[in-house]
């Protein structure tokens, strides 16, 4: 029955402990993206972290560096259905004007992005709503995934300005 295995699959992969499959992602994500031993997406913090955000979405270990391959590389591509439905006047300054105060946060951790993003949001005249997925979307490529606040703090602050400033020069609106 494969809705058994499935489930099993899942049972197991959740029953695992982030470090662990971290210790397994480590050569995987090695492999995948030929990352040096000193890059900081193979230590066991950034893998434990991954893993963990990664590990409601997949059923197997070697699925994470695929589900989640945005999580190891910048997006180069951009969900277009999302952009031509959710981008309006304004979007570009938002996330403008978002990238600039990230890069000011002194520290970079959910709380502070969560309030910074909602105040920036409500200064451009948008609900948090209008342009989170708009955001996932610059950040990620793709309009769904793991969550974006463990996502962003995983990627780090100036990988996460980098890919907002990327994104706005590759996005033509």
């Amino acid at each position: 029955d494969p809705e058994k295995a499935k489930w099993f699959n899942e049972q197991y992969l959740r029953s695992k402990s982030d470090d662990d499959i971290a210790l397994h992602l480590k050569s995987l994500v090695s492999n995948e993206f030929q990352f040096s031993d000193d890059d900081h997406r193979v230590t066991m913090h950034y893998l434990s972290t991954a893993a963990q955000l990664l590990k409601p979405r997949v059923q197997f270990e070697h699925e994470m560096i695929v589900v989640g391959r945005y999580l190891f590389e910048a997006p180069t591509t951009y969900d277009q259905l999302v952009l031509d439905k959710k981008w309006k006047d304004g979007c570009r300054e938002f996330f403008q004007s978002l990238s600039e105060k990230l890069s000011q946060l002194a520290t970079f951790e959910t709380t502070e992005i969560d309030l910074l993003f909602k105040e920036t949001a409500a200064v451009h005249g948008f609900k948090p709503g209008d342009v989170l997925q708009l955001f996932r979307v610059i950040i990620s490529g793709q309009s769904g995934g793991v969550d974006l606040l463990g996502m962003l703090v995983l990627l780090g602050k100036k990988e996460c300005v980098q890919r907002i400033e990327v994104a706005l020069n590759t996005i033509i609106k």
